[in-house]
C-alpha cells in the first residue's frame, strides 16, 4: 500500500518541474512580462496546478510521518494524480530543454498573432467608418453599418 501511495509523488513533482522550467525559459528569453501582460490566465492555470500538486505531495508526506491510515493516505495520494493531470493538461509544457524553449517561443508568437489579428480587424472597421459620407447621411450610415456587418 505504501508503494501505491508513493507512486504519484515523482510524477507530480516532474510535472511541477516542467511547469517551472517553462516559466524559467520565458524569463531567460525575456518574454515573461509580455506573456503575463497578454495572457495572465496561463500563469494562473500553472499556479493552480503547482499548488494542487504541492498540496498532494505535502499531504502524503505529512500522512506518512504521522502514521495516517494507509487506505486514506493511498486515496489522497492516488486521487490527487488525476486532478493534477487535468490541471497540467490545460497547458502545453515540453519535456526536453530545447522543446521547452521552442514552446515558450510558440506561446509568445501565438499571443502576438492574436494581438495582430485583433489590431487588423479594428483598423479595417475604423477605415470603413472613416470613409467620407455622401450627401445623404442616412445612406452613409447604412453603408457603414453594412461594412461593419461584413467584417464580422
Amino acid at each position: 500500500m505504501t508503494t501505491l501511495t508513493l507512486l504519484p509523488l515523482p510524477i507530480i513533482a516532474l510535472g511541477i518541474f516542467f511547469i517551472l522550467r517553462f516559466w524559467h525559459a520565458l524569463n531567460l528569453l525575456g518574454f515573461r512580462g509580455e506573456v503575463l501582460r497578454r495572457d495572465s490566465s496561463l500563469a494562473t492555470a500553472d499556479l493552480v496546478a503547482i499548488c494542487t500538486g504541492s498540496a498532494f505531495i505535502v499531504g502524503t508526506i505529512y500522512g506518512l510521518a504521522n502514521d495516517t491510515s494507509p487506505l486514506l493516505l493511498c486515496a489522497v495520494s492516488v486521487g490527487g494524480l488525476p486532478l493534477f493531470a487535468h490541471l497540467y493538461g490545460r497547458t502545453n509544457h515540453a519535456t526536453t530543454w530545447a522543446a521547452t524553449r521552442i514552446e515558450a517561443l510558440r506561446t509568445v508568437a501565438a499571443l502576438r498573432l492574436i494581438s495582430a489579428a485583433e489590431l487588423a480587424y479594428a483598423l479595417r472597421v475604423l477605415d470603413s467608418l472613416e470613409r467620407p459620407e455622401p450627401l445623404n447621411t442616412l445612406a452613409g450610415q447604412q453603408r457603414a453599418q453594412q461594412a461593419v456587418r461584413e467584417e464580422r
